[in-house]
């Protein structure tokens, strides 16, 4: 069995006994992100078997990297019929509908996957996220300091601590976070984090 396959095992819980070969591709392309690949053989596979709610999900992640987010939450709904309590399909429901500013609705997938599975650090950092585009920025913050308690190493949960504290006025608290971010951020990041350090910078400046 190759690397690749035994990380997309892990990562999407399927079983090659019960995997069809070409579905089984169809993972390992969503790894080497070749994502139209992917999603042509998604498709491919449930033309063929319909019900199978494994399709619908690595369809849905597809479509999500393909910013065709729309469609990507009805194939996540299309398996979330048929198996519900799929922490997965939720988490990328959640994470579809935030791409449209559909917080609310977001917000109720992500609180879902966290019913599932209470120590989803992802999910209580991007529960966190749509707690500030609703302005509910207490909320915000204790989701992101429960991501960190699981996760201390998640600069994401970290960054939009930093956003919350803003917003809570505790702006000497939320540049603290975005120094730690900035410091440990691999370099691709860091031009976007330095342009987040200059508007801290001009924030602290106001009288």
């Amino acid at each position: 069995m190759s690397e690749a396959t035994s990380r997309l095992k892990q990562l999407f819980r399927f079983d090659s006994a019960e995997c069809p070969p070409h579905l089984e591709a169809c993972y390992r392309s969503l790894d080497w992100e070749l994502y139209w690949e992917a999603l042509r053989g998604f498709e491919r596979a449930l033309q063929a078997c319909p019900e199978d709610a494994a399709a619908w999900y690595g369809q849905g992640v597809a479509q999500y990297h393909l910013k065709r987010y729309e469609e990507a939450i009805a194939s996540f709904d299309n398996a979330l019929v048929l198996n519900p309590q799929d922490d997965r399909s939720w988490y990328g429901r959640g994470d579809a509908l935030a791409n449209l500013e559909r917080h609310e609705a977001a917000l109720q997938s992500f609180e879902k996957v966290l019913e599932l599975q209470p120590d989803h650090s992802p999910a209580w950092t991007f529960r966190g996220v749509v707690l500030i585009h609703l302005g509910q920025y207490k909320a915000a913050l204790e989701s992101c300091q429960k991501a960190l308690a699981l996760a201390p190493e998640d600069k994401e949960a970290e960054l939009f601590r930093g956003v919350a504290l803003h917003y809570l006025g505790q702006y000497e608290a939320a540049y603290e976070c975005y120094q730690r971010v900035n410091q440990e951020a691999p370099s691709p990041r860091r031009k976007f984090l330095q342009q987040v350090q200059a508007n801290f910078q001009r924030w602290f400046k106001r009288p």
